[in-house]
């Protein structure tokens, strides 16, 4: 015991004498990868560290202000299968109660099979903006803008519906 105790006050000064401190460390969100199909939401704060467990693989991570109250979001693109759509991504929305990550939603389906996201701003609010390959017989993609409400995201308005890729692209890239 007397050696633990030796050991943690020797990691500590060495610590102190190159500059690094607890506080020195970013605080808010990161994503951390234990293997491809694990991973943790971590918030950092001052008042300490949370964490929540992701056990699917992730293809995409971002942070953001996405219910506009000015406190940023994780925004996690997991791939999580269903049995009626076993290649599905989802997108799983955590926040940040009493310096505990908690999920805001948990990503069900938004509308057509999602390609992409990411958080935009529009008339000075956030948004979160999706790109999707709609079901039809020809390769045709949708990008739609969605608010997040009490539970969920609330679909606000198309920026192009059934168009080329190209098409798509430029408007899931737009800055408006």
């Amino acid at each position: 015991m007397k050696n633990a105790f030796r050991h943690k006050i020797l990691y500590l000064l060495l610590l102190s004498l190159s500059g690094w401190s607890l506080k020195a460390q970013q605080e808010g969100f990161m994503l951390t990868t234990e293997n491809d199909s694990l991973h943790y939401v971590i918030y950092r704060s001052s008042e300490g560290v949370d964490r929540w467990k992701i056990p699917y693989p992730v293809y995409q991570f971002h942070v953001g202000d996405i219910d506009n109250n000015g406190i940023d979001e994780a925004l996690v693109g997991v791939i999580k299968p269903t049995r009626f759509f076993p290649l599905g991504r989802r997108i799983f929305i955590f926040k940040v109660f009493r310096n505990k990550v908690r999920p805001l939603w948990m990503g069900s389906r938004i509308g057509d099979p999602l390609l992409d996201f990411r958080i935009v701003e529009v008339e000075g609010r956030h948004l979160l903006r999706c790109l999707g390959q709609s079901e039809t017989t020809q390769p045709l993609y949708t990008v739609a803008d969605f608010c997040t409400k009490k539970f969920g995201v609330q679909f606000v308005r198309y920026r192009a519906k059934e168009v080329s890729y190209d098409q798509a692209l430029q408007a899931f890239k737009a800055n408006d």
